[in-house]
Formats: C-alpha cells, sequence, structure tokens
C-alpha cells in the first residue's frame, strides 16, 4: 500500500512537471500524375484520366515527407535550433535536430489511402504553421520532381528540333543545287510534258513525211504547192532537231528526256526526304508546344482535404494515464515483490551459500 500509494503521488507530480505538447494535423491526398501528362490534359489520350494518385504517388509522396530536404528547409526556415534549445556549433547537433524533429512529425497513409501529416510542438500555434508548412513543401519538392522530369522533354525536343533543322536545311540545299544544275523543279509535271511532246513530236514527223511524199509524187505542182512543201520540210527539220534534243543523253539542253530522268530520281528522293523531314520538324514542334503548355500550368501535386487549424486541445502528456499505468505498475510489482518475500523468507540462505 505504501509503495502503491508513493508511486500514485509520484506520478501525480510527475506529470503535472512533463511539458505539454499541442498536435497539428492535415490530411491530403496525393494527385495523379495524369494532371501533369499534356496528353491526359488537352485530349490527346484515348484512355481514362485519374485525378487522385495510386500507390506509386503516395509512395512517392511519403518518401519525400521524409527526405532531408524537406526536414533541413523546416528546421532552416524555423530556426528550431534555437526553438529546441540545441546548440548548432555542435558536432552531432544535425543529427540532434533531425532526430528531435521527427520524434515530433509523422506522416502515414490512412485506410481511405489518404496522408495524414502531424507535427507536435508546445506552442499550439507553432504546431499548425508548421505542419502546414510541411505540407506545402512535400507539394513543392513532388512538383518539383514533375516539372523537372517535363523541363528535361521540353529540352530534348528543342535539342531534337534544333538538330532536325539543320538536316533539313541540308536536304534543302542538295535540293535547290539539283533543281538549279538540272532545271528540275516539279518532276511529275515536267516529265509527263517532257513524254507528251516527244510522243507529239513524233507523230508529228510520221506525219509530216508522209505528206511531204504524197506532194512530191505528184505530177504537176502549183507554186502554192512548192511553197507548202518547203515549209513542210522546215518544220520536218526543226521536229528532227527537236527529237533529237529531246531524245539525246549527250545533249547540252535541259529539255533532254534521257538527262531529265537520269537526274529525276535524286531529285525526287532529295524532294521525299525533305518532305519527310519536314512533317518530322513540324510534329516536333507541335509536340513541344504541348509539353510546354503542360509545364506552364500551376498544377498542385496534393488535394488538400484538411488544413491544420491551431489545436485547442492538448495531445499529450494523458496525465490520467500516467498516473493510472504508474500506480497499477507499482502495485503489480509490491505484490509480486511481497509474494517472492513470504516465499522464499524461511530459506535459510546462508546454510544454502556455506553448501554451494
Amino acid at each position: 500500500m505504501y509503495v502503491t500509494g508513493a508511486a500514485a503521488i509520484l506520478s501525480l507530480i510527475f506529470s503535472f512537471l512533463m511539458p505539454v505538447y499541442y498536435q497539428g494535423k492535415t490530411v491530403f491526398y496525393a494527385a495523379s500524375q495524369d494532371l501533369f501528362k499534356p496528353e491526359k490534359i488537352f485530349g490527346g489520350s484515348n484512355s481514362d484520366m485519374f485525378y487522385f494518385g495510386g500507390g506509386e504517388d503516395i509512395d512517392r509522396t511519403l518518401t519525400l515527407g521524409y527526405s532531408s530536404d524537406l526536414v533541413h528547409f523546416i528546421v532552416d526556415s524555423f530556426n528550431l535550433y534555437q526553438h529546441y534549445n540545441i546548440d548548432p556549433d555542435k558536432a552531432r547537433s544535425r543529427h540532434n535536430i533531425e532526430k528531435h524533429f521527427l520524434g515530433l512529425y509523422d506522416i502515414m497513409q490512412t485506410k481511405r489511402d489518404a496522408l495524414e501529416l502531424t507535427y507536435e510542438d508546445k506552442n499550439p500555434e507553432m504546431a499548425a504553421i508548421v505542419t502546414n508548412a510541411i505540407r506545402e513543401r512535400i507539394n513543392s519538392l513532388a512538383t518539383r520532381l514533375i516539372k523537372d522530369s517535363q523541363r528535361n522533354i521540353i529540352e530534348s525536343y528543342k535539342t531534337t528540333i534544333i538538330q532536325k533543322s539543320e538536316a533539313l536545311n541540308t536536304i534543302l540545299d542538295s535540293l535547290s543545287y539539283y533543281r538549279q544544275k538540272h532545271k528540275i523543279y516539279s518532276p511529275i509535271e515536267q516529265s509527263e510534258y517532257l513524254s507528251g511532246r516527244l510522243t507529239e513530236i513524233e507523230s508529228g514527223i510520221i506525219g509530216l513525211n508522209a505528206k511531204i511524199s504524197s506532194l512530191e509524187r505528184l505530177r504537176s505542182r502549183s507554186q502554192k504547192i512548192n511553197d507548202s512543201l518547203s515549209f513542210m520540210r522546215a518544220t520536218l527539220s526543226a521536229n528532227q532537231q527537236e527529237l533529237l534534243v529531246l531524245d539525246s543523253d549527250t545533249s547540252q539542253s535541259n529539255y533532254s528526256l534521257r538527262k531529265f530522268n537520269k537526274a529525276r530520281g535524286k531529285v525526287e528522293i532529295l524532294e521525299e526526304a525533305y518532305n519527310r523531314a519536314n512533317s518530322q520538324l513540324s510534329a516536333d514542334r507541335e509536340r513541344l508546344k504541348f509539353f510546354e503548355a503542360g509545364y506552364n500550368l500551376d498544377i498542385s501535386a496534393l488535394k488538400v482535404i484538411e488544413e491544420a487549424t491551431v489545436p485547442v486541445v492538448k495531445h499529450r502528456p494523458k496525465k490520467s494515464i500516467v498516473i493510472l499505468a504508474s500506480t497499477a505498475a507499482a502495485f503489480i510489482f509490491s505484490v509480486i515483490g511481497v509474494l517472492l518475500f513470504v516465499a522464499y523468507r524461511e530459506v535459510d540462505w546462508k546454510q544454502i551459500t556455506a553448501e554451494g
């Protein structure tokens, strides 16, 4: 009874001497990464969009919640060395401040997949302010991770666009060179024209030869017929010269069909390469605009359900629990001690020791 009573009195005194802590609490959900994907935001994807994050998003948030970056930021922002009376010049000061801070701070996943963040402090206003500051820092770190990834993609696209632009200019220079050299500007239309012209001239030569032969077989020819023969022979000669130009691969004319067909393949290949490269470059530029638009969106990585407010009820210590637990423990150990004493009081320990 004396031990139990003494324990009750001492625990009562001790509980009143223990520092009182208030707990700030904020509840939030991790946002889905879909909110940061341009194809999801602007309707470029066929899959459904999720607004609240799953397991990976929650794990990432919890990891950031215990990162050194977060701890150092809060310690420096609120001057917790002075607040916790820890000398920052000591060798283990950084370790001690982190240990003390993490002893008062906790973030955990609830059964409904929300995240509950708590922080305890002797000052209730401080508890609420620091709790909200921790949440905002986690949001900042999570957003920065995603933004950094988006920025890397944007820089990659910019580099690719520069390289493709240079390659496109090289193709364009080669295409311009061959067009100027061989006077090929529209391969299909020019090929149709030259082929048609060759057929037309060949048909014309055949027709003129037939007409000239018919007129030359006439026994009596008038001056008009002779003039017509002279005109036809001149036309025939011109057509034969033009046929020679069109059908010769040694001609210096740019209208040689054989020379045209030899150079046409290079021009068409360069045109196809230019059109393909230009299409890819245009697609990359549109894609870049897409990613830049997503990067410039101001989206939070956390969906806040409950802000931390200034607590009005202390969180610990629970004085009644401390007193009852201490008193009960003292009573139990006292009873055990009495039972042991009664059980072994008749034992002659001196004799046992001597015999041993």
